[in-house]
């Protein structure tokens, strides 16, 4: 059976309103495999951020919807949204995303293959009106074709300006992900899958800071496969 894609157009007209419905950190739990041409998965999940030097400092707790788009084998974009629910006006950390991911090794997705990927993650601040570009690197292996588990690193640059022009305080953000898969994957059917994450992270802003740690939940929704 021929399964109907919606257009591209489409999909953007779906990921435009959800954000805008819910609408500084990037989800962790995703993994290195990119989504196929024409596929598409959106995401919600929780974020709590917690200071490992300060116990009397307050943490951060965020929501994230993430929408993402395969474009061509090996490539896809994502668009996401981080609501900051833990300040007063709930404006803190909200931060508005746009991110590229390029698939490098195993893109055939084969079972216990390892699969790499790297990327380019633009973010903006509203509240510090702050620009934010990070360099993911994301390392999975399928051990079965419904759980995942992943490596993530991702060296963050904060700034006033659209392009940074300060490279010596960024920010060092390293985590591990599992992802799960509550049916295999098809051309038939969307696939719900759960993730998870924990890691670590030198400061809020990089450069020197208290070491601060990261847990990070979330549930996927990912259409068929489109081959």
């Amino acid at each position: 059976m021929k399964i109907k894609r919606l257009k591209f157009i489409e999909y953007f007209i779906i990921i435009i309103s959800v954000l805008f419905i819910f609408g500084c950190f990037a989800t962790s739990y995703e993994t290195a495999r990119t989504e196929e041409p024409g596929q598409f998965a959106i995401s919600g999940g929780y974020m709590r951020l917690e200071n490992l030097e300060n116990s009397s400092a307050e943490g951060f707790d965020l929501l994230n919807l993430n929408m993402r788009y395969g474009i061509a084998k090996g490539f896809d974009f994502s668009l996401a949204h981080t609501f900051d629910i833990s300040s007063g006006d709930g404006s803190n950390l909200s931060t508005f995303w746009g991110d590229f991911k390029i698939q490098l090794s195993n893109r055939d997705n084969i079972i216990r293959q390892p699969t790499f990927s790297i990327g380019l993650i633009k973010g903006y601040v509203y509240d510090s009106e702050l620009h934010i570009t990070s360099l993911p690197l994301i390392l999975s292996v399928p051990v079965s074709a419904q759980f995942t588990p992943t490596i993530l690193y991702r060296f963050t640059l904060v700034s006033g300006e659209i392009i940074p022009t300060n490279f010596d305080e960024p920010r060092h953000e390293f985590a591990l992900g599992l992802e799960y898969s509550f049916t295999e994957p098809s051309s038939e059917k969307w696939t719900p899958k759960i993730g998870f994450a924990i890691g670590t992270f030198n400061s809020l802003t990089g450069g020197d800071g208290d070491q601060g740690i990261l847990y990070n939940i979330g549930i996927t929704l990912e259409s068929p496969l489109t081959y």
